[in-house]
C-alpha cells in the first residue's frame, strides 16, 4: 500500500478538495459516528464529507476533534479503524488551531521541572507552554549576545542585523536542546518540521516588531520576510 499522508495533507488534499461530494451522503439521514448527531444537525455546523480511501462519512469538525483526543485510534476511521494519515503533534496542532478546538490534556506520571523555561508542568499542555517559553527566551538571548557580530558581517550590506542567520542559530540550539518536550508540538513528516520552523519564526517575528521595532525596513528584516515566505511556500509543497 502507498504509504500514509501527514495529517494536513490528508485533509487539504484529499477531503477537502472533493467540495462536490460535501453535505451530500448517499443517505439523506446519516449519522456521523463521531458526534452521534444527524449530518445537518450538528451542534457546531460542519461539513460532513466522506473519509479516504474507506467512504466513511463524519463532518469535518469531528475529525480534527477526533484526531487531538489521546486515543490510540485518533488516526483511525471511527468506523473501521482503517489508517487514514500519519499522526504527528505539530500537524494535530495546526488544524485543531485553525477549527478553533483544544487538544485532550494528558497528565505526566508526575510533575517534572523543566530546568530550561524554569517551570514546574504537569501535563502536555503546560509542556507546551514550558516549550513556548524556552523559544522566546532563545530569541532572546541570541538577539542580546550575537545582534553585534551579525551587524559587523558583510550580509546584509546595510550592517543591519542578519535575522536569517540569527534565525537559524535559535532554531539550532533549540533542537540541540531536545526540544520540543510536547507531544504537541512533536513531529514525524516533513511538513511536521517545517511547521514547527515556522512556529519559531513567527515567534520571533512578534519579539523583533514589539520589541525591535528599528530594525523593521532593514535589509536584514527583508530576507528575513523572505525565508518565512519559503518556509511557508514549503509548507504548501508539502500539501
Amino acid at each position: 500500500p502507498p504509504p500514509l499522508p501527514s495529517l494536513l495533507r490528508y485533509v487539504d488534499n484529499y477531503l477537502l478538495r472533493n467540495a462536490h461530494l460535501h453535505n451530500h451522503p448517499p443517505n439523506p439521514a446519516a449519522v456521523c459516528p463521531i458526534c452521534r448527531y444527524q449530518h445537518d444537525q450538528a451542534l457546531v455546523p460542519s461539513t460532513f464529507l466522506p473519509l479516504w480511501p474507506c467512504n466513511h462519512w463524519v463532518h469535518y469538525r469531528c475529525l480534527i476533534w477526533h484526531a487531538t483526543r489521546l486515543s490510540a485510534a485518533r488516526d483511525k476511521c471511527p468506523c473501521c479503524n482503517t489508517p487514514l494519515f500519519i499522526w504527528e503533534g505539530m500537524t494535530a496542532l495546526t488544524l485543531a488551531t485553525r477549527t478553533s478546538l483544544e487538544f485532550e490534556n494528558e497528565n505526566l506520571p508526575r510533575m517534572q521541572y523543566d530546568k530550561d523555561s524554569r517551570m514546574w508542568v504537569k501535563n502536555s499542555g503546560e509542556q507546551y507552554v514550558s516549550d513556548c517559553v524556552v523559544i522566546e527566551m532563545m530569541i532572546r538571548r541570541h538577539w542580546n549576545r550575537e545582534m553585534r557580530r551579525f551587524q559587523l558581517s558583510e550580509d546584509p550590506s546595510d550592517r543591519s542585523p542578519n535575522l536569517v542567520a540569527l534565525f537559524y542559530a535559535v532554531f539550532s540550539e533549540i533542537e540541540n536542546m531536545g526540544r520540543p518536550t510536547s507531544a504537541w508540538l512533536g513531529r514525524q513528516t516533513e511538513v511536521g518540521y517545517h511547521l514547527w520552523g515556522m512556529l519559531i519564526w513567527h515567534k520571533m517575528r512578534r519579539f523583533l516588531e514589539e520589541e525591535c521595532m528599528w530594525v523593521v525596513g532593514t535589509e536584514g528584516w527583508t530576507k528575513f520576510l523572505d525565508g518565512g515566505m519559503s518556509l511557508q511556500g514549503k509548507i504548501l509543497g508539502d500539501v
